[in-house]
């Protein structure tokens, strides 16, 4: 080799190692992991979201929401959360409790030290990670008696670990560039909205201890139910007529586990028809008194209702399951079999319908066809759904019109079921306008009633529908009960579970008292 070129790979080595002794090294955004030591004594929870661009308008509207706006609409004001009693609950920027899950979402996200991943995160990105001062979510957690945070972070967007799936949330410390990630369940928690913070429940109440319930009604009578010997009666107005005692429990569950769908939006009394309220609701327990306010606002299909308390600013919306419930009238509570008899006495009937058709009871028990003449064999079981409705017939309505617009007066088609001592009659109008419905009355009685088109059928039947081979009959109505909805009918299962769940701590805690 050359003596110049062995002379120049002397020199390039020299220089490429003074070049790697001289040089920066690469800083590392992150040296190690970001930890951040337990909050002992958490007493106070504040999260300031990020600003609003002016105009923005996610569609969500209520006291809470608006109340997060500053007056320049573009910086929500911070929502604090503050442990009392030992119990969270909201004071900014609405003064409610919280919901049940709430301590337990805490618990799961502060209750332990924050631990970050090792990684280089430059701080050049800080906007892509959503943890900059204009996207970012400051957090800050505050100890027993101080008046600085024992932390203050911003945290950023979720993202999704690559390879693993597992959710973490991106954060940075408050005046320092360093960017980390952390456990998901931080970057959940702030990103609720109030609304999901806050409690949904109205009145929480021990069903067994509700005494008494009044639902004053703003255009009818002021409905007054008394319990005695864990039974239900209607103490006003005075009413020849029996209530229907599972009709009333059904309210008085409703209002003992009250929890509304949804927050009311931030409109005027007047608008959710709080100012006049349709009904004013009362419980009376061994402990005191509650007072409700239902507005009620009608719509095209269903009403909405909304409710609040006398001496509180929050309104809720109700579900039309139980915004009903709580509208109750005087027709609701009636019980709905009016009159009763034991079909094992029956000998003979006489059913309404084309065929007239007429069974008899021979002296040996067995049931025949006595009219018309058939050759067909009567199915008893078929003939005991028929007795059933007669025996117990379950009215739907009480209509307040005459006879002759029901078609009742011109003597109707008559059902007649006679035992040795004694005749009953029902007689069976016309249907019911724009219903299947039909009118009904009882052959001593002039008060009118309406019955299901699945009731009416039973008492008019064919020749067809009392023989043959059984088939499994459709009840009386789509979901629970007669001539109830889909959406009561969810409606109904959701408070059923709710009531359960109630019922389930309810007990839990008596045990916690017991030991």
């Amino acid at each position: 080799m050359k003596r110049n070129t062995i002379i120049a790979l002397v020199v390039l080595t020299v220089l490429t190692g003074i070049y790697f002794v001289t040089r920066e090294s690469p800083k590392r955004t992150v040296d190690s992991p970001l930890t951040l030591d337990k909050v002992d004594g958490l007493s106070r929870i504040e999260i300031t979201p990020a600003p609003e661009k002016n105009g923005s308008d996610d569609g969500d509207s209520n006291e809470a929401n608006e109340a997060q706006k500053q007056d320049s609409g573009t910086r929500p004001t911070l929502v604090a959360l503050e442990k009392r009693n030992g119990a969270w609950r909201l004071t900014q920027p609405v003064e409610s409790p919280v919901a049940d899950d709430v301590g337990e979402t805490i618990q799961k996200a502060f209750g332990r030290t924050i631990r970050t991943d090792d990684l280089e995160l430059s701080p050049d990105n800080a906007s892509d990670y959503k943890v900059d001062d204009e996207t970012g979510v400051t957090l800050a957690l505050y100890g027993e008696s101080t008046s600085k945070p024992v932390h203050e972070i911003v945290v950023g967007q979720q993202m999704s670990v690559s390879g693993t799936g597992v959710e973490r949330t991106y954060i940075r410390q408050s005046g320092r560039d360093a960017i980390y990630r952390a456990q998901v369940a931080i970057g959940d928690f702030v990103r609720q909205k109030v609304d999901e913070i806050r409690s949904q429940t109205i009145l929480d109440l021990d069903e067994t201890s509700i005494a008494t319930l009044q639902i004053e009604q703003r255009d009818g009578p002021t409905i007054v139910l008394d319990k005695r010997d864990k039974s239900w009666s209607i103490g006003k107005p005075e009413v020849d007529f029996e209530a229907d005692g599972s009709e009333i429990e059904s309210i008085v569950g409703a209002l003992a586990s009250l929890n509304a769908s949804g927050f009311a939006p931030d409109a005027k009394l007047s608008e959710l028809g709080l100012d006049k309220p349709a009904a004013t609701v009362t419980v009376s327990t061994g402990d005191g008194e509650s007072t409700l306010l239902l507005g009620r606002v009608e719509g095209q299909k269903e009403p909405t209702y909304y409710v609040k308390k006398p001496d509180q600013p929050f309104r809720y919306e109700l579900s039309t399951y139980t915004g009903k419930k709580l509208d109750a009238r005087l027709s609701d509570i009636r019980s709905k079999t009016p009159r009763t008899f034991d079909k094992s006495g029956i000998t003979r009937v006489e059913f309404a319908g084309e065929e007239g058709i007429v069974v008899e009871k021979g002296d040996d028990g067995n049931w025949t066809i006595a009219r018309p003449e058939t050759d067909k064999e009567l199915n008893d079981s078929k003939l005991d759904k028929h007795l059933d409705t007669l025996a117990e017939l379950r009215v739907k309505g009480f209509p307040d019109i005459e006879a002759e617009e029901a078609g009742l007066d011109r003597g109707g088609q008559k059902v007649v079921a006679r035992t040795e001592d004694d005749t009953y009659m029902a007689i069976v109008g016309d249907e019911v306008e724009e219903s299947d419905d039909r009118y009904v009355k009882f052959g001593d009685r002039s008060e009118l009633f309406t019955v299901s088109k699945y009731t009416a059928d039973k008492l008019m039947p064919s020749v067809d529908d009392l023989t043959g081979d059984s088939k499994p009959t459709r009840g009386p109505g789509k979901g629970v009960g007669q001539g109830m909805g889909k959406g009561m009918g969810k409606g109904m299962g959701k408070m059923k579970k709710m009531r359960m769940m109630k019922k389930l701590k309810q007990q839990m805690r008596r045990r916690q008292q017991g030991q």
